[in-house]
Protein backbone atom coordinates (compact mmCIF):
# COMPACT_ATOMS: atom_id res chain seq x y z
CA UNK A 1 0.00 0.00 0.00
CA UNK A 2 0.89 3.28 -0.91
CA UNK A 3 1.80 6.27 1.56
CA UNK A 4 -0.33 9.08 2.50
CA UNK A 5 0.99 12.49 1.00
CA UNK A 6 1.20 14.17 3.89
CA UNK A 7 -1.59 16.92 2.97
CA UNK A 8 -3.77 14.08 2.77
CA UNK A 9 -2.69 12.64 5.95
CA UNK A 10 -3.18 15.82 7.97
CA UNK A 11 -7.07 16.45 6.10
CA UNK A 12 -8.10 12.80 6.92
CA UNK A 13 -6.44 12.74 10.52
CA UNK A 14 -8.29 16.51 11.53
CA UNK A 15 -11.49 14.76 10.42
CA UNK A 16 -10.85 11.82 12.54
CA UNK A 17 -9.51 14.11 15.49
CA UNK A 18 -13.19 15.94 14.92
CA UNK A 19 -14.84 12.77 15.20
CA UNK A 20 -13.33 11.27 18.29
CA UNK A 21 -13.21 14.65 19.72
CA UNK A 22 -17.10 14.47 19.43
CA UNK A 23 -17.48 10.93 20.45
CA UNK A 24 -15.83 11.60 23.74
CA UNK A 25 -18.15 15.16 24.53
CA UNK A 26 -21.57 12.53 23.56
CA UNK A 27 -20.42 9.86 25.94
CA UNK A 28 -19.13 12.55 28.35
CA UNK A 29 -22.24 14.90 28.12
CA UNK A 30 -25.59 15.35 27.94
CA UNK A 31 -27.29 16.00 24.96
CA UNK A 32 -27.64 20.04 24.69
CA UNK A 33 -26.32 22.81 22.73
CA UNK A 34 -25.42 26.34 23.71
CA UNK A 35 -24.86 29.43 21.20
CA UNK A 36 -22.03 30.98 23.46
CA UNK A 37 -20.24 28.08 24.08
CA UNK A 38 -20.75 25.96 20.87
CA UNK A 39 -20.74 28.61 18.11
CA UNK A 40 -17.49 28.70 16.98
CA UNK A 41 -15.70 25.42 18.06
CA UNK A 42 -18.58 23.85 15.73
CA UNK A 43 -17.87 26.73 12.98
CA UNK A 44 -14.26 25.73 13.43
CA UNK A 45 -15.54 21.99 12.51
CA UNK A 46 -18.01 22.45 9.65
CA UNK A 47 -14.81 25.03 8.26
CA UNK A 48 -12.13 21.81 8.51
CA UNK A 49 -14.72 19.90 6.37
CA UNK A 50 -16.23 22.33 4.26
CA UNK A 51 -13.52 24.64 2.79
CA UNK A 52 -11.67 21.65 1.02
CA UNK A 53 -15.31 20.99 -0.65
CA UNK A 54 -15.87 24.65 -1.55
CA UNK A 55 -12.56 24.46 -2.87
CA UNK A 56 -12.65 21.46 -4.85
CA UNK A 57 -16.49 22.68 -5.72
CA UNK A 58 -15.58 26.03 -7.07
CA UNK A 59 -12.67 24.17 -9.40
CA UNK A 60 -15.36 22.28 -11.03
CA UNK A 61 -17.29 25.32 -11.90
CA UNK A 62 -14.53 27.07 -12.50
CA UNK A 63 -13.51 24.67 -15.36
CA UNK A 64 -17.17 24.91 -16.82
CA UNK A 65 -16.63 28.79 -16.32
CA UNK A 66 -13.34 29.03 -18.60
CA UNK A 67 -14.98 25.96 -20.92
CA UNK A 68 -17.60 28.56 -21.31
CA UNK A 69 -15.40 31.76 -22.23
CA UNK A 70 -13.46 29.51 -24.22
CA UNK A 71 -16.58 28.69 -26.61
CA UNK A 72 -17.62 31.60 -26.25
CA UNK A 73 -14.34 33.74 -27.51
CA UNK A 74 -14.81 31.19 -30.38
CA UNK A 75 -18.31 31.33 -31.16
CA UNK A 76 -21.31 32.75 -29.62
CA UNK A 77 -23.41 29.86 -31.57
CA UNK A 78 -20.90 26.99 -29.97
CA UNK A 79 -21.34 28.38 -27.17
CA UNK A 80 -24.95 27.87 -27.23
CA UNK A 81 -25.38 24.76 -29.05
CA UNK A 82 -23.26 23.09 -26.03
CA UNK A 83 -25.38 24.88 -23.11
CA UNK A 84 -28.66 24.54 -24.99
CA UNK A 85 -27.80 20.43 -25.32
CA UNK A 86 -28.41 20.05 -21.65
CA UNK A 87 -31.91 21.06 -21.88
CA UNK A 88 -32.07 17.47 -23.27
CA UNK A 89 -29.61 15.35 -22.30
CA UNK A 90 -29.47 17.04 -18.37
CA UNK A 91 -31.99 15.33 -16.82
CA UNK A 92 -30.96 12.01 -17.58
CA UNK A 93 -27.49 13.12 -15.92
CA UNK A 94 -29.11 14.71 -12.90
CA UNK A 95 -31.46 11.76 -11.77
CA UNK A 96 -28.43 9.52 -11.42
CA UNK A 97 -26.77 12.56 -9.14
CA UNK A 98 -29.51 12.67 -7.14
CA UNK A 99 -29.03 8.70 -6.61
CA UNK A 100 -25.76 9.46 -5.50
CA UNK A 101 -26.88 11.89 -3.39
CA UNK A 102 -29.37 9.78 -1.49
CA UNK A 103 -26.39 7.10 -0.97
CA UNK A 104 -24.30 9.66 0.67
CA UNK A 105 -27.10 10.33 3.19
CA UNK A 106 -27.17 6.13 3.93
CA UNK A 107 -23.63 6.82 3.90
CA UNK A 108 -23.18 9.59 6.53
CA UNK A 109 -25.61 8.23 8.55
CA UNK A 110 -24.18 4.71 9.14
CA UNK A 111 -20.47 6.51 9.43
CA UNK A 112 -22.20 8.23 12.38
CA UNK A 113 -23.62 5.58 14.30
CA UNK A 114 -20.18 3.28 13.93
CA UNK A 115 -21.23 0.94 11.33
CA UNK A 116 -18.19 1.22 9.21
CA UNK A 117 -19.62 -1.59 7.13
CA UNK A 118 -22.66 -0.52 5.84
CA UNK A 119 -21.18 2.10 4.66
CA UNK A 120 -19.21 0.43 1.92
CA UNK A 121 -22.14 -1.46 1.44
CA UNK A 122 -23.94 1.30 0.18
CA UNK A 123 -22.03 3.04 -2.00
CA UNK A 124 -21.83 -0.61 -4.07
CA UNK A 125 -25.47 -0.84 -4.06
CA UNK A 126 -25.68 2.57 -5.24
CA UNK A 127 -23.26 1.77 -8.11
CA UNK A 128 -24.81 -1.80 -8.96
CA UNK A 129 -28.22 0.39 -9.05
CA UNK A 130 -26.93 3.24 -11.40
CA UNK A 131 -25.16 1.03 -13.54
CA UNK A 132 -27.96 -1.19 -14.36
CA UNK A 133 -30.56 1.90 -15.49
CA UNK A 134 -28.19 4.36 -17.05
CA UNK A 135 -27.27 3.13 -20.60
CA UNK A 136 -31.33 2.86 -21.32
CA UNK A 137 -31.41 6.25 -20.35
CA UNK A 138 -28.52 7.31 -22.41
CA UNK A 139 -29.22 6.46 -25.52
CA UNK A 140 -32.11 9.06 -25.20
CA UNK A 141 -29.21 11.42 -26.28
CA UNK A 142 -29.58 10.20 -29.69
CA UNK A 143 -33.09 12.30 -30.02
CA UNK A 144 -31.68 15.47 -28.36
CA UNK A 145 -31.45 17.38 -31.86
CA UNK A 146 -34.61 16.71 -32.80
CA UNK A 147 -36.63 17.03 -29.12
CA UNK A 148 -34.60 20.91 -29.83
CA UNK A 149 -36.35 22.04 -32.86
CA UNK A 150 -39.63 20.81 -32.02
CA UNK A 151 -39.23 22.90 -28.82
CA UNK A 152 -38.75 25.84 -31.36
CA UNK A 153 -34.94 26.40 -30.73
CA UNK A 154 -33.35 27.48 -34.15
CA UNK A 155 -31.37 25.13 -36.18
CA UNK A 156 -28.16 26.45 -36.06
CA UNK A 157 -28.21 26.14 -32.63
CA UNK A 158 -29.92 22.85 -32.39
CA UNK A 159 -28.05 20.78 -34.98
CA UNK A 160 -24.64 21.04 -33.53
CA UNK A 161 -26.16 20.45 -30.11
CA UNK A 162 -27.32 17.22 -31.01
CA UNK A 163 -24.27 16.26 -32.51
CA UNK A 164 -22.64 17.26 -29.11
CA UNK A 165 -24.85 15.02 -27.03
CA UNK A 166 -24.92 11.88 -29.13
CA UNK A 167 -20.59 12.24 -28.72
CA UNK A 168 -20.55 13.07 -25.19
CA UNK A 169 -23.32 10.23 -24.19
CA UNK A 170 -20.97 7.28 -23.53
CA UNK A 171 -18.99 8.79 -21.45
CA UNK A 172 -21.44 10.34 -19.22
CA UNK A 173 -21.32 6.92 -17.17
CA UNK A 174 -17.68 8.18 -15.65
CA UNK A 175 -18.92 11.49 -14.32
CA UNK A 176 -21.57 9.73 -12.77
CA UNK A 177 -19.16 7.14 -10.73
CA UNK A 178 -17.28 9.95 -9.76
CA UNK A 179 -20.30 11.88 -8.09
CA UNK A 180 -21.12 8.40 -5.84
CA UNK A 181 -17.70 7.70 -4.71
CA UNK A 182 -17.93 11.70 -3.76
CA UNK A 183 -20.38 11.03 -1.56
CA UNK A 184 -18.91 7.84 -0.25
CA UNK A 185 -16.02 9.43 0.59
CA UNK A 186 -16.93 12.72 1.85
CA UNK A 187 -19.40 11.01 4.39
CA UNK A 188 -16.50 9.71 6.09
CA UNK A 189 -14.96 13.43 5.41
CA UNK A 190 -12.49 12.51 3.41
CA UNK A 191 -12.82 15.65 1.14
CA UNK A 192 -8.75 16.55 0.34
CA UNK A 193 -8.22 13.85 -2.37
CA UNK A 194 -11.41 15.64 -4.57
CA UNK A 195 -10.04 19.40 -3.89
CA UNK A 196 -6.61 18.31 -5.51
CA UNK A 197 -8.19 16.51 -8.34
CA UNK A 198 -10.45 19.01 -9.19
CA UNK A 199 -7.46 21.64 -9.13
CA UNK A 200 -5.78 19.70 -11.86
CA UNK A 201 -7.97 19.29 -13.50
CA UNK A 202 -8.93 23.04 -14.21
CA UNK A 203 -5.56 23.23 -16.45
CA UNK A 204 -6.51 19.63 -18.02
CA UNK A 205 -10.00 20.42 -19.06
CA UNK A 206 -9.06 24.05 -20.52
CA UNK A 207 -6.36 22.29 -22.55
CA UNK A 208 -8.45 19.85 -23.88
CA UNK A 209 -11.20 22.11 -25.15
CA UNK A 210 -8.35 24.20 -26.47
CA UNK A 211 -6.71 21.74 -28.46
CA UNK A 212 -9.66 20.35 -29.65
CA UNK A 213 -12.06 23.30 -30.67
CA UNK A 214 -8.52 25.69 -31.06
CA UNK A 215 -5.92 23.62 -32.43
CA UNK A 216 -7.26 21.12 -34.53
CA UNK A 217 -10.74 22.99 -35.31
CA UNK A 218 -13.00 20.52 -35.12
CA UNK A 219 -15.85 22.48 -33.20
CA UNK A 220 -18.54 20.91 -31.33
CA UNK A 221 -17.12 17.21 -32.36
CA UNK A 222 -13.94 18.72 -30.71
CA UNK A 223 -15.94 19.92 -27.87
CA UNK A 224 -17.55 16.44 -27.41
CA UNK A 225 -14.65 14.62 -27.36
CA UNK A 226 -12.64 16.61 -25.18
CA UNK A 227 -15.72 16.64 -22.35
CA UNK A 228 -15.62 12.72 -23.14
CA UNK A 229 -11.85 12.47 -22.35
CA UNK A 230 -11.68 14.52 -19.09
CA UNK A 231 -14.56 12.60 -17.61
CA UNK A 232 -12.39 9.02 -17.96
CA UNK A 233 -9.41 10.53 -16.50
CA UNK A 234 -10.87 12.49 -13.84
CA UNK A 235 -12.92 9.31 -12.42
CA UNK A 236 -10.09 7.10 -13.05
CA UNK A 237 -7.93 9.56 -11.40
CA UNK A 238 -10.26 9.92 -8.21
CA UNK A 239 -10.62 6.15 -8.20
CA UNK A 240 -6.95 5.07 -8.70
CA UNK A 241 -5.42 8.18 -6.01
CA UNK A 242 -7.83 7.18 -2.98
CA UNK A 243 -7.20 3.50 -3.90
CA UNK A 244 -3.55 4.08 -3.53
CA UNK A 245 -3.49 5.82 -0.44
CA UNK A 246 -5.47 3.65 1.05
CA UNK A 247 -8.36 5.96 2.41
CA UNK A 248 -11.14 3.29 1.08
CA UNK A 249 -9.95 0.52 4.18
CA UNK A 250 -12.26 1.59 7.08
CA UNK A 251 -15.38 1.44 4.79
CA UNK A 252 -14.69 -0.78 1.93
CA UNK A 253 -13.95 -4.39 2.52
CA UNK A 254 -14.29 -5.77 -1.29
CA UNK A 255 -17.75 -6.81 -3.35
CA UNK A 256 -20.33 -8.55 -1.44
CA UNK A 257 -23.12 -9.52 -2.82
CA UNK A 258 -24.61 -11.46 0.28
CA UNK A 259 -24.39 -8.02 1.87
CA UNK A 260 -25.52 -6.28 -0.74
CA UNK A 261 -29.05 -7.80 -2.42
CA UNK A 262 -30.71 -7.25 0.71
CA UNK A 263 -34.44 -6.48 0.28
CA UNK A 264 -34.53 -4.18 3.27
CA UNK A 265 -31.59 -2.25 2.58
CA UNK A 266 -32.80 -1.64 -1.15
CA UNK A 267 -36.02 -0.55 0.00
CA UNK A 268 -34.37 2.52 2.46
CA UNK A 269 -32.26 3.08 -0.24
CA UNK A 270 -34.77 2.99 -3.15
CA UNK A 271 -37.29 4.97 -0.81
CA UNK A 272 -35.10 8.37 -0.90
CA UNK A 273 -34.03 7.70 -4.49
CA UNK A 274 -37.18 7.16 -6.05
CA UNK A 275 -38.63 11.16 -4.91
CA UNK A 276 -34.94 12.36 -5.29
CA UNK A 277 -34.45 11.39 -8.84
CA UNK A 278 -38.80 12.35 -9.84
CA UNK A 279 -37.22 15.75 -8.04
CA UNK A 280 -34.38 16.00 -10.10
CA UNK A 281 -35.96 15.49 -13.40
CA UNK A 282 -38.41 18.07 -12.56
CA UNK A 283 -36.14 20.61 -11.44
CA UNK A 284 -33.46 20.21 -14.36
CA UNK A 285 -36.59 19.96 -16.45
CA UNK A 286 -37.57 23.80 -14.97
CA UNK A 287 -34.09 25.33 -15.37
CA UNK A 288 -33.90 23.56 -18.94
CA UNK A 289 -37.55 24.57 -20.28
CA UNK A 290 -35.85 28.25 -19.17
CA UNK A 291 -33.37 28.17 -21.42
CA UNK A 292 -35.26 27.49 -24.08
CA UNK A 293 -37.50 30.42 -23.31
CA UNK A 294 -33.97 32.41 -23.57
CA UNK A 295 -32.82 30.62 -26.63
CA UNK A 296 -36.31 31.71 -28.13
CA UNK A 297 -34.74 34.87 -27.84
CA UNK A 298 -31.78 34.43 -30.19
CA UNK A 299 -27.86 33.10 -29.54
CA UNK A 300 -27.45 36.42 -28.16
CA UNK A 301 -29.33 35.84 -24.61
CA UNK A 302 -29.17 32.48 -24.79
CA UNK A 303 -25.14 33.00 -24.45
CA UNK A 304 -26.23 35.45 -21.83
CA UNK A 305 -27.93 33.39 -19.70
CA UNK A 306 -25.58 30.49 -19.61
CA UNK A 307 -22.83 32.82 -18.47
CA UNK A 308 -25.17 34.03 -16.21
CA UNK A 309 -25.96 31.12 -14.98
CA UNK A 310 -22.89 29.38 -15.03
CA UNK A 311 -21.63 32.74 -12.53
CA UNK A 312 -24.88 31.30 -9.75
CA UNK A 313 -23.41 28.18 -10.19
CA UNK A 314 -19.61 29.16 -9.29
CA UNK A 315 -21.42 31.17 -6.20
CA UNK A 316 -23.65 28.42 -5.41
CA UNK A 317 -21.12 26.09 -5.12
CA UNK A 318 -19.31 28.11 -2.16
CA UNK A 319 -22.20 28.05 -0.84
CA UNK A 320 -22.97 24.34 -0.93
CA UNK A 321 -19.62 23.86 0.03
CA UNK A 322 -20.24 25.01 3.36
CA UNK A 323 -23.49 23.53 3.72
CA UNK A 324 -21.72 19.96 3.11
CA UNK A 325 -19.73 20.58 5.92
CA UNK A 326 -22.81 21.59 8.28
CA UNK A 327 -25.06 18.54 6.58
CA UNK A 328 -21.82 16.32 7.33
CA UNK A 329 -21.81 17.31 10.78
CA UNK A 330 -25.80 17.23 11.75
CA UNK A 331 -25.93 13.56 10.05
CA UNK A 332 -22.98 12.08 12.25
CA UNK A 333 -25.61 14.03 15.22
CA UNK A 334 -28.39 12.45 14.47
CA UNK A 335 -26.93 8.82 13.47
CA UNK A 336 -24.84 9.13 17.10
CA UNK A 337 -27.86 9.57 18.72
CA UNK A 338 -26.98 13.68 19.62
CA UNK A 339 -30.14 15.43 18.41
CA UNK A 340 -29.72 18.72 20.48
CA UNK A 341 -26.81 18.89 19.21
CA UNK A 342 -27.43 18.16 15.40
CA UNK A 343 -29.98 21.32 15.63
CA UNK A 344 -27.44 23.50 16.78
CA UNK A 345 -25.02 22.83 14.02
CA UNK A 346 -27.53 24.07 11.68
CA UNK A 347 -28.39 27.31 13.64
CA UNK A 348 -24.31 28.14 13.01
CA UNK A 349 -24.80 27.30 9.56
CA UNK A 350 -27.82 29.32 8.95
CA UNK A 351 -25.89 32.22 10.29
CA UNK A 352 -22.52 32.05 8.34
CA UNK A 353 -24.78 30.94 5.58
CA UNK A 354 -27.01 33.86 4.68
CA UNK A 355 -24.36 35.94 5.90
CA UNK A 356 -21.89 34.85 2.89
CA UNK A 357 -24.97 35.15 0.25
CA UNK A 358 -25.89 38.65 1.15
CA UNK A 359 -22.04 39.77 0.82
CA UNK A 360 -21.50 37.33 -2.59
CA UNK A 361 -25.22 38.73 -3.93
CA UNK A 362 -23.67 42.13 -3.34
CA UNK A 363 -20.37 41.57 -5.24
CA UNK A 364 -22.19 40.49 -8.52
CA UNK A 365 -23.96 43.50 -8.19
CA UNK A 366 -21.48 46.21 -8.23
CA UNK A 367 -18.72 44.07 -10.12
CA UNK A 368 -21.27 42.95 -12.94
CA UNK A 369 -19.17 45.41 -15.39
CA UNK A 370 -16.27 43.47 -14.92
CA UNK A 371 -17.53 39.79 -15.19
CA UNK A 372 -19.20 40.71 -18.50
CA UNK A 373 -16.04 42.21 -20.13
CA UNK A 374 -14.20 39.03 -18.94
CA UNK A 375 -16.72 36.63 -20.22
CA UNK A 376 -17.96 37.80 -23.97
CA UNK A 377 -16.48 40.29 -27.08
CA UNK A 378 -20.01 40.22 -28.27
CA UNK A 379 -21.38 43.81 -26.94
CA UNK A 380 -24.83 42.35 -27.07
CA UNK A 381 -24.00 39.50 -24.32
CA UNK A 382 -22.12 41.98 -22.38
CA UNK A 383 -25.18 44.47 -22.00
CA UNK A 384 -27.49 41.38 -21.66
CA UNK A 385 -25.62 40.98 -18.42
CA UNK A 386 -25.85 44.77 -17.16
CA UNK A 387 -29.33 44.29 -17.42
CA UNK A 388 -29.77 41.61 -15.43
CA UNK A 389 -27.20 42.50 -13.14
CA UNK A 390 -30.12 43.85 -10.16
CA UNK A 391 -32.57 40.85 -10.41
CA UNK A 392 -29.70 38.41 -11.02
CA UNK A 393 -28.47 39.87 -7.02
CA UNK A 394 -31.94 39.37 -5.72
CA UNK A 395 -31.59 35.73 -6.91
CA UNK A 396 -28.43 34.90 -5.43
CA UNK A 397 -29.38 36.18 -1.93
CA UNK A 398 -33.14 34.25 -2.05
CA UNK A 399 -32.54 31.37 -3.94
CA UNK A 400 -29.14 30.50 -2.09
CA UNK A 401 -30.74 29.61 1.05
CA UNK A 402 -32.60 26.59 -0.14
CA UNK A 403 -28.90 24.67 -0.47
CA UNK A 404 -28.65 25.14 3.37
CA UNK A 405 -32.60 24.30 3.57
CA UNK A 406 -32.48 21.41 1.48
CA UNK A 407 -29.03 20.29 3.10
CA UNK A 408 -30.75 19.67 6.25
CA UNK A 409 -33.72 18.24 4.83
CA UNK A 410 -32.18 15.62 2.80
CA UNK A 411 -29.36 14.40 5.36
CA UNK A 412 -32.27 14.11 7.69
CA UNK A 413 -33.52 11.57 5.58
CA UNK A 414 -36.70 13.81 4.31
CA UNK A 415 -35.86 14.68 0.97
CA UNK A 416 -39.52 14.21 -0.03
CA UNK A 417 -40.65 17.09 1.79
CA UNK A 418 -38.15 19.11 -0.55
CA UNK A 419 -38.51 17.23 -4.13
CA UNK A 420 -42.48 17.60 -3.34
CA UNK A 421 -42.07 21.71 -2.84
CA UNK A 422 -39.62 22.73 -5.28
CA UNK A 423 -41.18 21.24 -8.50
CA UNK A 424 -44.56 22.44 -7.85
CA UNK A 425 -43.53 26.02 -7.35
CA UNK A 426 -41.58 25.79 -9.78
CA UNK A 427 -43.52 24.09 -12.58
CA UNK A 428 -46.53 26.16 -11.77
CA UNK A 429 -45.74 29.27 -10.46
CA UNK A 430 -42.46 30.02 -11.92
CA UNK A 431 -42.45 28.77 -15.76
CA UNK A 432 -46.03 30.34 -15.96
CA UNK A 433 -44.73 33.79 -15.06
CA UNK A 434 -41.54 33.21 -16.97
CA UNK A 435 -43.07 32.27 -19.88
CA UNK A 436 -45.63 35.04 -20.37
CA UNK A 437 -42.95 37.85 -19.22
CA UNK A 438 -39.95 36.31 -21.42
CA UNK A 439 -41.47 37.79 -24.68
CA UNK A 440 -41.53 41.69 -23.18
CA UNK A 441 -38.69 41.76 -20.65
CA UNK A 442 -36.36 39.23 -22.18
CA UNK A 443 -34.03 37.92 -19.62
CA UNK A 444 -35.37 39.85 -16.73
CA UNK A 445 -38.67 37.79 -17.08
CA UNK A 446 -37.09 34.33 -16.98
CA UNK A 447 -35.24 35.23 -13.94
CA UNK A 448 -38.60 36.77 -11.72
CA UNK A 449 -40.30 33.57 -12.22
CA UNK A 450 -37.19 31.63 -10.98
CA UNK A 451 -36.78 34.07 -8.57
CA UNK A 452 -40.53 33.72 -6.94
CA UNK A 453 -40.81 30.19 -7.24
CA UNK A 454 -37.76 29.98 -4.78
CA UNK A 455 -38.84 32.21 -2.33
CA UNK A 456 -41.73 30.29 -2.03
CA UNK A 457 -39.70 27.29 -1.82
CA UNK A 458 -37.56 29.07 0.68
CA UNK A 459 -40.59 29.94 2.99
CA UNK A 460 -42.05 26.66 2.63
CA UNK A 461 -39.51 24.14 3.11
CA UNK A 462 -38.00 27.13 6.05
CA UNK A 463 -40.95 26.19 7.81
CA UNK A 464 -40.56 22.50 7.77
CA UNK A 465 -36.96 22.58 9.42
CA UNK A 466 -37.86 25.13 11.96
CA UNK A 467 -40.65 22.93 13.02
CA UNK A 468 -38.08 19.50 12.96
CA UNK A 469 -38.92 16.97 15.19
CA UNK A 470 -34.87 16.74 15.85
CA UNK A 471 -35.50 13.15 18.47
CA UNK A 472 -37.51 11.37 15.86
CA UNK A 473 -35.37 12.92 13.09
CA UNK A 474 -32.50 10.76 14.85
CA UNK A 475 -34.24 7.92 15.76
CA UNK A 476 -34.67 7.31 11.97
CA UNK A 477 -31.39 7.92 11.49
CA UNK A 478 -30.45 5.00 13.72
CA UNK A 479 -32.88 2.94 12.19
CA UNK A 480 -31.78 3.35 8.95
CA UNK A 481 -27.91 2.57 10.23
CA UNK A 482 -29.03 -0.65 11.88
CA UNK A 483 -27.95 0.79 15.06
CA UNK A 484 -30.61 0.53 17.93
CA UNK A 485 -31.98 3.70 19.43
CA UNK A 486 -30.59 3.43 23.19
CA UNK A 487 -29.38 6.93 23.43
CA UNK A 488 -25.65 8.79 22.47
CA UNK A 489 -22.92 6.44 21.20
CA UNK A 490 -20.42 5.94 24.55
CA UNK A 491 -16.77 6.41 23.59
CA UNK A 492 -14.92 3.06 23.78
CA UNK A 493 -12.11 2.13 26.34
CA UNK A 494 -9.97 2.93 23.91
CA UNK A 495 -11.46 5.89 22.28
CA UNK A 496 -10.61 7.64 25.76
Amino acid sequence: MYKKSSFVSQSTGNLEKILDDLKKEDGAEKDDWDMARNFWPDAARAATLGVPIVIGGSCKMMQQFIISILLGRKSTVLLASVSTAGIWTEWVDDMIRAMAGQCGVLCGQSFGAGNFMLVGTYLQICLVCMTCIYPPLATLRLLTGEILLFLGVPPVVAEPAGVYARWSALAMIFELWYFALWGYYTCQGIVAPDMIISLIFIVIASTLIWFGVYYMGMGVYGVALAMSLKRILRTSSFAGYTYALGLHEKTWHGWNFKEVFVKERWMKFLGLCIPAMMGAVAENAHWSINAVFAARLGPTKSAAFDLMITMFLIVYTSVWGMCQGFGMLMARHLGQGTPNKAKGIVKVGAILVYASLSFLACALYFFNAQYALIVSKDPGVRQQLWDIRGISAVCILLCGGNFLIAEVLVKQGRAMIVFAFTPTFNWFVGLPISYFLSPTYGLQGILAGSLTAYGLTHAVCGYYVMNTDWDEVSKKARHNAEVANDGPIKPQPNES
